[in-house]
């Protein structure tokens, strides 16, 4: 009789020291496919953290991280992306079932994004043609083009900072505009833009899948890092 209680209470911790390992490790795919799916990129590298699994039956996860390197989401190329989300509770039934992640509590997240300068001049091109070319340093940033009135070509510079826009795009705040070297007044700064087609907006941050705001956007050498940050109270 002692040896059979031993035998099923090894037997059972073994279960449980499998289902400990492989269940998140198997959420995790299935989390990382949903998430891929919802944000049309490839490549991301999911973890979750939670303990004991069998909390997962209500939802439960002590937290999940993404990072992704290089993904390409619609014109523009994010260089890094990393999302940490804790305390959250997500619909695993439907996970199961169809694929998609739908939060009980998106809990709290906390965003990290990363684009560089040749990826911003890739979605510009995109958008604004190719003679206008983007100069990302330390704390600034230059839009550079042409004027091109009466068939003379004049070089445009634009300089500004990023910031975060009311809904949640990425815009760009302009402190000067030259023409040929030289600073114009503002309404011959607003003509030039107009004849640039410069909007002011970036990035589109779009729809995440989390609660998330942009806080925060860095300028750094030959890049800019979006930081967000939200969830439930």
């Amino acid at each position: 009789m002692r040896k059979t209680v031993l035998a099923v209470g090894g037997s059972l911790i073994v279960v449980l020291v499998l289902g400990q390992v492989l269940i998140p490790l198997f959420l995790a795919r299935r989390v990382g496919a949903a998430l891929e799916n919802s944000l049309d990129v490839q490549g991301l590298e999911v973890r979750v953290r939670v303990f004991p699994f069998f909390k997962l039956l209500a939802g439960g996860i002590d937290a999940l991280r993404v990072e992704g390197e290089n993904l390409a989401a619609g014109d523009l190329n994010l260089d890094r992306l990393e999302a940490a989300i804790t305390s959250l509770r997500l619909d695993v039934p439907r996970l199961w079932r169809t694929g998609t992640v739908v939060w009980k509590d998106p809990g709290q997240a906390r965003m990290r994004m990363e684009v560089s300068e040749e990826s911003l001049n890739r979605f510009l091109r995109a958008h604004l043609g190719p003679g206008v070319r983007l100069v990302v340093t330390q704390g600034r940033m230059e839009l550079v083009s042409a004027l091109v009135v009466g068939g003379q070509e004049t070089p445009v510079t634009v300089t500004g900072v990023p910031v975060v826009n009311p809904d949640g795009s990425v815009g760009f705040r302009v402190e000067e505009v030259t023409l040929a070297g030289q600073p114009v007044p503002q309404a011959v700064r607003d003509m030039a833009l107009r004849f640039l087609g410069f909007s002011g907006t970036l990035i589109e941050v779009g729809q995440l899948p989390w609660p998330v705001k942009p806080e925060q956007i860095i300028v750094e050498d030959r890049a800019i890092v979006l930081v967000a940050g939200g969830g439930t109270p």
